[in-house]
């Protein structure tokens, strides 16, 4: 009995200890406010019409809520369908990212080949402290996959749509499943598809610019032929104009009628590193390493030739990898970054270049632009006035890779709610930066490249612009169709 007694005794005064302890500890406020907005970046799959596309997460941005008080860090999770966590309590956590309390972007890097588990459909960010969490369902999460049942039943009620349409009652519906294969055939007329029918010698890339007063086209393959038609042309008085022909079928790279002429057209096809009368070779000026490069190689095939001897050219190129060395210098195309000098005409240090009179004359920045600083200044934005360029010299540095991320965003973040008060302040942090802007979709992507020490991926290239087009799913053909339709 009397040991009873005393474990009773012990028993009351443990419980009153832990009614003591409850009453002094108090678990903090459960956090109530959720993450402004979540940004991510991650590497497609190469076939983005695969059933299951598997995506490798880079990076996650964090907008942080505005109250955070009662919060501490955030906890990130995959989350499912509904926007719950994927498993719900048994959910595994991503990453575990501190508040900092200060109102600044929290970035965070996930571990190399990091790839997305099945059934996730979005990266999820709850607020959280030591004991309590808060995962709401607004702002705080961005899609990871693609709706791709959503898509497949899009295109399926468009091909329905398509089904009965004919001329009477969708007029050019049946053009449209031929035009534009170059042939004139099926009901085209020169009228109704021109690129297929009309009578031209040169078109842009798009076939919406057609010169049709072009009297002959030459494909010249060397400076000395150059010379013979420039001679002949300003001896008959007849205009000459240059085109890269680096489009589709050696069209052009631009779409506005400057290409067009009425006399003769030099399309600078072979003015380039694949003719054995134009290679590419490294020299040096006034103790520069220069590339010295027929004024017909792209853009993207000069890039690539410098970088297997670990050279490049900076910030220059464009998103259209096959604008030429001398048509990007004539115009002053530039790359895109709010850091570095990105025209290429700025890296010029010389030309070679056949006059209208027919002679072969070289122009450097180290003589013409002091003896002539006005003429080399026209010379590096030259509008084709000058004559046919065939050989530039063009500053070289040590090759620098990029890591480059693309985000997606409401319109709204690039103006009304811009926090960083301007445009360029929103991406003045990047190397390289780029917006494409949708104003139809209130949609907008950024392109933020900085520079990095790491090696390049496996595959990777200087690619902007490359669409992925299944042909089994919708063809061209009805592409166009769908167009058409859409016109009524």
């Amino acid at each position: 009995m009397k040991y009873k007694y005393l474990l009773l005794s012990l028993s009351l005064l443990l419980g009153l200890a832990i009614s003591h302890h409850s009453l002094a500890f108090s678990l903090p406020s459960k956090p109530s406010d959720s993450a402004k907005r979540v940004r991510i970046t991650f590497t497609a799959d190469s076939n983005p019409a695969a059933l299951m596309p598997i995506r490798r997460l880079e990076s996650l941005q964090i907008w942080p809520a505005n109250d955070e008080s009662n919060i501490t860090h955030y906890n990130v999770y995959w989350g499912d369908s509904k926007k719950n966590k994927l498993g719900f309590f048994m959910a595994p956590k991503l990453a575990k990212i501190k508040a900092t309390k200060d109102k600044q972007v929290l970035t965070y890097e996930f571990p190399a080949n990091f790839k997305m588990e099945a059934g996730a459909i979005y990266v999820l960010v709850c607020s959280a402290n030591k004991f309590r969490e808060f995962c709401g369902k607004e702002n705080n999460m961005e899609k990871i996959t693609d709706d791709l049942i959503g898509t497949g039943l899009k295109l399926m009620d468009i091909k329905n749509d398509l089904t009965g349409r004919n001329e009477d009652n969708c007029p050019g519906f049946e053009v449209m499943e031929t035009c534009g294969d170059l042939q004139c055939n099926g009901i085209e007329t020169a009228t109704s598809c021109p690129s297929d029918c009309a009578d031209f010698k040169v078109a842009s890339f798009n076939y919406q610019t057609l010169c049709r007063d072009v009297q002959t086209v030459f494909y010249p393959t060397s400076i000395e032929e150059i010379q013979r038609i420039i001679k002949q042309a300003n001896k008959e008085g007849r205009h000459v104009k240059v085109t890269a022909g680096a489009g589709p079928k050696g069209t052009t790279g631009s779409a506005s009628s400057i290409v067009c002429n009425d006399g003769i057209v030099i399309v600078a096809s072979n003015i380039n590193e694949s003719n054995p009368n134009f290679p590419i070779f490294l020299e040096k000026i006034n103790g520069k390493q220069v590339v010295n490069t027929p004024a017909g190689t792209t853009l993207h095939n000069l890039g690539e030739w410098l970088y297997e001897r670990n050279l490049g050219m900076g910030f220059i190129h464009l998103g259209w990898r096959d604008a030429s060395v001398a048509g990007a210098i004539g115009t002053s195309a530039h790359g895109s970054s709010p850091k570095h000098n990105n025209v290429l005409s700025h890296r010029v240090v010389g030309m070679d270049i056949i006059t209208p009179t027919g002679e072969l004359k070289h122009f450097n920045r180290y003589t013409t632009g002091i003896s002539n600083p006005d003429l080399w200044k026209s010379l590096t934005t030259h509008l084709g006035y000058f004559g046919v360029i065939v050989r530039v010299q063009i500053d070289v540095e040590p090759a620098q890779n990029v890591h480059v991320k693309v985000t997606y965003h409401d319109e709204k973040e690039l103006f009304a709610l811009n926090e960083k008060g301007s445009i360029l302040a929103d991406i003045a942090d990047c190397d390289y930066g780029q917006y494409n802007w949708f104003p139809s979709l209130k949609r907008y992507l950024k392109t933020c490249g900085k520079l990095t020490h790491l090696p390049a991926e496996n595959g990777a290239n200087n690619r902007v612009i490359y669409p992925y087009i299944d042909l089994s799913q919708f063809s061209e053909q009805q592409t166009l169709q769908t167009f058409q339709l859409g016109n009524l």
